[in-house]
């Protein structure tokens, strides 16, 4: 099942990419709960990376691999290809385009599969929450960096 979050970001894509590019983004847009192992990610995604962590997934931590897929300067996508415990894959998608000078278009979307089709909507359900979630943290960051 797929979910598509998106925001106008005010901060021109320039910088939204530059972040977006920094693995420590996404351990501040995470609230830093997420990944308990953080020894085998890179300072910047590169295409062909592969991450062996652990996340929580109903109430104990699971083994988990995200596989970096597509890392695109040009496009300024990024995408990687995920599983782990009942996540059978996570494909995730992100973009970011120009609006104008000073604000920038962020889109997540996720392609979501559990083990059966219960298990994917409820991580769909999560996905939408959580990626709501991150997206105001991306606020909450850019405030910081100006």
């Amino acid at each position: 099942m797929r979910a598509v979050i998106a925001s106008t970001l005010p901060a021109p894509k320039k910088q939204v990419w530059a972040l977006l590019q920094q693995t420590s983004t996404l351990f501040y847009v995470t609230g830093n709960k997420v990944f308990a192992d953080t020894s085998s990610f890179t300072k910047q995604w590169k295409r062909g990376d592969r991450i062996k962590t652990t996340v929580p997934m109903l109430g104990r931590r699971v083994p988990y691999e995200i596989y970096v897929a597509r890392a695109n300067t040009r496009h300024h996508i990024i995408l990687t290809q995920e599983q782990g415990g009942i996540v059978k894959a996570w494909n995730h998608m992100m973009h970011v385009a120009p609006i104008d000078g000073r604000s920038c278009s962020y889109t997540d979307v996720v392609d979501v599969q559990g083990r059966w089709f219960l298990e994917t909507f409820l991580l769909w359900l999560y996905v939408h929450a959580y990626y709501r979630k991150r997206h105001k943290r991306w606020f909450r960051l850019l405030q910081e960096v100006k």
